[in-house]
């Protein structure tokens, strides 16, 4: 997986490349607070690695709701 950590806490993590197309369109921001920030989510063949890193990855320090995780906000351009 792609990802850098930045100052303060904060993450991000690029959806993999797959053999369709060169480097995805799937982010996720994790703030120094914890929150989620989703831009895209990729196209179907990278679905699997995106709630991969979402479920198992990115959940050290992020908030959750009746055991799921909630993303602050999703782009979708």
């Amino acid at each position: 997986m792609n990802t850098e950590h930045f100052a303060n806490g904060i993450s991000l993590w690029q959806a993999p490349q797959t053999a369709l197309r060169g480097p995805s369109m799937g982010y996720v921001f994790k703030t120094g607070t914890g929150k989620l920030i989703c831009i895209d989510g990729g196209i179907k063949p990278e679905t699997g690695a995106f709630i991969d890193y979402l479920s198992n990855t990115a959940v050290e320090g992020v908030s959750f709701i009746d055991g799921k995780i909630v993303i602050e906000g999703w782009f979708i351009t």
